[in-house]
Parts: structure tokens; C-alpha cells; sequence
């Protein structure tokens, strides 16, 4: 018997509410617990999800990025200062690494001064084989430069034009990339060999390692390496990707910086610039980051097996197929999965970073290549942000007592074929303008580059983000008519439609739903009275007046004349007439005042089930009704055919 009673217990708290209710009590009591026990699983996730990152990431990129990026470079060769952003050609290249870049990343304490303190500490710096960076971080390796080329003759060339051009060198590829071994004294290295990741730059994507020069901790050394690589030409026509990198450590936050400058030399000449700075956290959930986060991480994943095992037993009961068909079942599936996902990330991660460390103690002179801790960190944190979202909007599920709600279920579902035939015309158009404005100024607007741009830029010119002078100044015939279609048929014509489709359903859906009965209200008012009987004192008078030993209250035995007359008078009671003496003296009494609120409540209770009651007789009446009417307009004919 306490075998079979365990069992039943462990189903019953097992099973799943695909629906929550709150028709009874018993229903109430069972959604308000399973609500609880939701929020304090939100609760957790969100505090392990933003234990991933912390404020000091963003002041630690965004320092570097004022650093390197905002200020200008002040070259030689030109009179004018020249950003990294700006930067265009090989030249503008060569003089932001010599001054800027050196400069800056050594600091005024690294370089040394022209006083006995400045050289005391440069000899100080230089016996050490270290590189502080803002006074605050370690420079992880020196840092180094790779650059990636492409086979000469990898074109054609007409023989028109063969005496100008006698070598050509096409646009970066895997299959034209040069892979010698050694370059002007740089080696060749693989992608594995180095450890590093593929750069997806604004040209094209690079999937290779390149050739590689290292430079040094010290200042005078890393000048000399840059002008000899300078000098012989280091960069030439064959040059198709020039990228300086190095990574930071700080140990006030325990976090590690991995920077990279990139410059993209097309076949066209000319440098496009990109850059990426990605801060990770060296601490995780199981590893350094502090008992609290240790022990809601360990209540999470706790969570997510219970939740597992109450989906395993879902599936078991009512089937495969059956279950694919709810859709908070599919949310519940995806919210498991991604967690299970960040589980392997936080049992991996330990065991990463303690390797890195391993091996910076043993090579502090070589580069430490943090690309796949980056890289898995950002997949990291983008997981957990879906799951802790999709977690986020599970809440709805347990609002259903809510009448704009069931509204929004209902005119979503009822309007789903709608929005979906609407959606496919709308598509059409929009990949219609899309490709039009790629072919007619992709070669000279910004804005429509290539076919991903021009989809996100018909996008914001539905937000009202364009730039029509560009747009008109690509092709002064065409980009005003492009403009102006597009606005008239998306925005005037397609946009409302839309609405209209939204607005008719919602109309129509909101006078045929009406405000179902529920027991919430009604059951925390109970559980309000029963643990704080000072705070509310409406259950009392309320049970007094329905007991069976209130006086006055009609007994089960009791004839059904008798229940009426009752009734009738409690009804009267309401409304019956009070004196300005009485009427004072209940104002005052805290217990006529509960009393009163009470008796509105249950007039309230009772009003809104007659009207329900009304509607479902009304609903079942009137097709018998209607039914009756068409069968006494039938009769005539039919005698008439006797």
C-alpha cells in the first residue's frame, strides 16, 4: 500500500499541465504551485545566465577601442591625421602600426623617458620579458602579425594590356592561396598549427593561418622589426589580409582580452579595415566564480533534470506524435536541450583554461592563442541568452486567467492562415526590391553591398532608417522611383493590410470571448485571510453567511419554498434602505466594512455565472430555435405538394 501510494504521489507530481487552469479550487491550488515553482527556476536561470558577464567586459573592450580605434594617427607622410577606420591604402597601414599601434601599446612606462628614472625603469622592464598594458593588464605573448597572399598568375590578363601587367593576382580563395614555406623570412602556418579560428572579414571569409612574424615585449626591438619587414616590402600586390593581434589579461576581474586589428587588401587595392576585441571570463559556474553561483548553478541544472524526467514521462504517456503537437512541449524541449548545451561548456571550461595556463607558465615568450576559448564562450552566452529568453516567455502560459490573453491566443490562432497567405505576398515584394536595389546601386551605396545588406536595409526603410540621398544619388533616374514604389506599395499598402487583418480579427475575437470564471482571485483572498487574518477579514463574514449554522440560513432539509424565501430576503438585505445614524455607525466599524465587501464580492460571483450560465442555454436554444422556424416555413410548401 505505501509502495503504491509513493508511486501515485511521485505521477501526480510528475505529471504535465499542458493548459493551466483556474476553474476550481483544486485547479488553482495545483497552477499557483506549479507557477511558483517556475518563477524560482526563472529566477535561477537568470542569475546564471548574467553570471557570464559582468559591466567590467564592456569598460575592458570599450577602454581599448577608445585606445586603438577613436583617437587619430598622426603620419609623416601626410599632413593630414588618418584613423584606423579611415585607413586606405598599404602605406596608411605601415604608419599606424610604427606609431600608433607601438605606441600605444607600450605606454609612456614601456617606452621609457629621456630622464635616469625613465631608463632605470625601461632596463627594469626589458630583464623582466613582460608588457604592461594601461598599468592594469598583462600582455599575453607578444604580439604578432599574420598576413595571407595568393599565388601570382592566378588570373587572366588580356594581351592587350600584357606589357603593363606581367604578374596578376586574384582575390583571396583557398584553392589560389600561397601555402610556401618560408616568405621573406616568415614561415608558413596552418590554421591548426596555430590554433586559431577562420576571420570572417567584410570581403570574405579567411580559412587559413598565413605567415606569421612575432614581435617582442620591448619597444626598440618591435620598431626594428616593422621597419625591416617595411623596408623589404613585406606587403605587396599579392597581399590579401594583414591582421596584428595580441591578447590581455587583467587580474582585478580575472578576465582575458583577445584583439585583433585586420586589414583586408582586395585585388582592387585599398585597405578595408575591421576589428574584433571579445573579453571572456577566465571564472564559470563550477570554477572560481564564488560559492553563490556554485550552488544556484548546481539548483539549475537540478532544474533541468526534473524537468527532463517530467518530459520522458510526457512522451511515455501520451505519445510521440501527440506531443510534438502542443507547442510549450517544443519549448520545454529546446529549453532542456540549450541547458544540457551550457552544461558541457561549464564541465569543459575548467579543464581549458587550467591548459592555458599550463602553458603560459611554460612558453611566456610565445603567443597565446585564445580564438576557440572565444569563440565557444560567445556560443556560450548566446545559448544561454535563448534559453534563459524562451524561459522568460514560458510566464504566459501561466496568465490564462487573463481576458486580453485568451484575446491575443485567439486572434493569433484564428487569423493564423491569414497572416500566413499575407506573408507570402509580402515576401514576393520583398525580395523583389531587395534584389532591385542590390543590381541598380550595390556598386557605389553602402547600404546594398550584397544581398544580405539590401535585405536589412529594406528593412529599415520600413522603420523609417534610409538614405535617400545616397539612394538617389547611386542612379539619378531610377533610385527616386525605386524610393517611391517601395514606400507606396510596402508601407502604405501592404503594412495596413496587415494591421487590418490584425485590427478585423481582434474585433471579431474580442466579442465573442467573455470573462470566464476563475477561483484565483477568490482562493488568495482565502489563503490571504487564513495566514493573515488582520490584513483581510472577507472569508469569515462570507463562510458565516453560507454555514449551515448561521441563523437565519436554511437547513438541507428544508423545503425548496422555504430555500427561496431565504433567498429573496438575503437579496433584499442588500439593498435594503440604511439610516444616516446606521450608515454612520457602519463607516466606522471595520467589521460592517469587511462584511460589505464581501457581500459585493459574492453579488459579483453570482452576476458573472448567471451570465455564463446564459450564454451556454442561449448558445444551445437558439439553433433548436432556428431549427423550429425553418420547419414552419417548410410546412406550407410541403401541404401544398399533399
Amino acid at each position: 500500500m505505501e509502495t503504491t501510494a509513493s508511486q501515485n504521489g511521485f505521477s501526480k507530481a510528475t505529471k504535465k499541465s499542458h493548459r493551466i487552469s483556474y476553474e476550481n479550487e483544486d485547479a488553482t491550488r495545483s497552477a499557483l504551485i506549479e507557477f511558483c515553482i517556475y518563477i524560482c527556476f526563472l529566477i535561477v536561470t537568470l542569475l546564471v545566465a548574467s553570471s557570464s558577464r559582468n559591466m567590467s567586459m564592456y569598460f575592458f573592450n570599450k577602454g581599448i577601442e577608445n585606445l586603438f580605434l577613436t583617437r587619430e594617427v598622426n603620419t609623416s607622410a601626410h599632413e593630414s591625421s588618418v584613423k584606423f577606420a579611415h585607413l586606405a591604402t598599404t602605406a596608411d597601414m605601415w604608419a599606424f602600426l610604427e606609431t600608433k599601434f607601438i605606441m600605444d601599446l607600450h605606454g609612456e612606462d614601456n617606452r621609457g623617458g629621456t630622464n635616469e628614472e625613465g631608463n632605470s625603469e625601461r632596463k627594469r622592464r626589458s630583464t623582466e620579458d613582460k608588457l604592461i598594458f594601461l598599468e592594469q593588464n598583462l600582455v599575453l605573448g607578444p604580439p604578432r602579425l599574420r598576413q595571407l597572399r595568393v599565388r601570382e598568375n592566378t588570373c587572366d590578363v588580356h594581351n592587350v594590356f600584357g606589357r603593363y601587367f606581367s604578374k596578376c593576382y586574384a582575390d583571396y580563395s583557398g584553392s589560389d592561396e600561397d601555402t610556401s614555406d618560408i616568405y621573406k623570412g616568415t614561415r608558413y602556418n596552418t590554421l591548426s598549427a596555430l590554433n586559431a579560428d577562420s576571420i570572417w572579414g567584410q570581403v570574405t571569409t579567411y580559412r587559413s593561418g598565413g605567415y606569421v612574424r612575432s614581435l617582442s615585449y620591448h619597444f626598440n626591438e618591435n620598431n626594428q622589426i616593422l621597419s625591416d619587414l617595411k623596408s623589404r616590402k613585406w606587403l605587396d600586390r599579392a597581399s590579401r589580409l594583414i591582421m596584428v593581434e595580441f591578447t590581455l589579461y587583467n587580474a582585478n576581474k580575472d578576465l582575458v582580452n583577445n584583439i585583433k586589428f585586420i586589414g583586408e587588401l582586395p585585388s582592387t587595392g585599398g585597405v578595408v579595415t575591421t576589428f574584433s576585441i571579445e573579453s571572456v571570463k577566465l571564472r564559470s559556474v563550477f570554477w572560481r566564480d564564488g560559492i553563490a553561483i556554485f550552488v544556484i548553478g548546481i539548483i539549475f541544472y537540478l532544474f533541468i533534470f526534473y524537468f527532463t524526467i517530467i518530459e520522458i514521462l510526457e512522451v511515455i504517456r501520451i505519445g510521440c506524435t501527440n506531443y510534438v503537437r502542443i507547442l510549450w512541449n517544443f519549448v520545454d524541449f529546446v529549453i532542456i536541450v540549450l541547458a544540457y548545451c551550457t552544461l558541457i561548456y561549464n564541465i569543459w571550461h575548467p579543464f581549458y583554461v587550467s591548459a592555458l595556463y599550463k602553458r603560459f607558465e611554460k612558453n611566456p615568450n610565445d603567443y597565446l592563442q585564445l580564438d576557440k576559448l572565444c569563440f565557444w564562450n560567445l556560443t556560450y552566452r548566446a545559448v544561454f541568452a535563448i534559453c534563459a529568453f524562451l524561459v522568460c516567455m514560458k510566464i504566459l502560459k501561466f496568465i490564462s486567467f487573463n481576458k486580453t490573453m485568451r484575446q491575443f491566443n485567439a486572434t493569433v490562432s484564428t487569423c493564423f492562415r491569414d497572416l500566413l497567405g499575407f506573408g507570402v505576398m509580402f515576401g514576393i515584394v520583398f525580395l523583389a526590391y531587395a534584389q532591385l536595389g542590390l543590381l541598380l546601386f550595390g556598386n557605389v551605396h553602402h547600404d546594398f553591398r550584397n544581398f544580405k545588406e539590401s535585405l536589412l536595409t529594406m528593412i529599415r526603410m520600413i522603420l523609417g532608417d534610409f538614405d535617400y540621398e545616397g539612394i538617389e544619388a547611386a542612379n539619378r533616374v531610377l533610385g527616386p522611383i525605386f524610393f517611391l514604389t517601395y514606400i507606396l506599395l510596402v508601407f502604405f499598402i501592404l503594412l495596413n493590410m496587415f494591421l487590418a487583418i490584425i485590427n478585423d480579427t481582434y474585433s471579431s475575437v474580442k466579442s465573442d470571448i467573455r470573462g470566464g470564471r476563475n477561483y484565483l482571485t477568490t482562493y488568495l483572498r482565502k489563503l490571504l485571510n487564513k495566514y493573515c487574518p488582520k490584513c483581510c477579514r472577507c472569508s469569515a463574514p462570507k463562510d458565516e453567511e453560507l454555514g449551515p449554522a448561521k441563523e437565519g440560513t436554511p437547513s438541507r432539509d428544508a423545503s425548496p419554498q422555504s430555500k427561496r424565501s431565504v433567498g429573496k430576503d438575503k437579496v433584499v438585505d442588500y439593498f435594503e434602505p440604511v439610516g444616516r445614524q446606521q450608515t454612520q455607525a457602519q463607516s466606522t466599524d471595520p467589521a460592517a466594512i469587511s462584511r460589505l465587501t464581501a457581500r459585493v464580492a459574492a453579488l459579483e460571483d453570482v452576476i458573472e455565472q448567471l451570465i455564463a450560465d446564459v450564454d451556454r442555454t442561449m448558445r444551445k436554444v437558439l439553433p433548436r430555435r432556428r431549427q423550429r422556424q425553418n420547419d414552419t416555413q417548410d410546412s406550407p410548401s410541403q401541404q401544398a405538394v399533399r
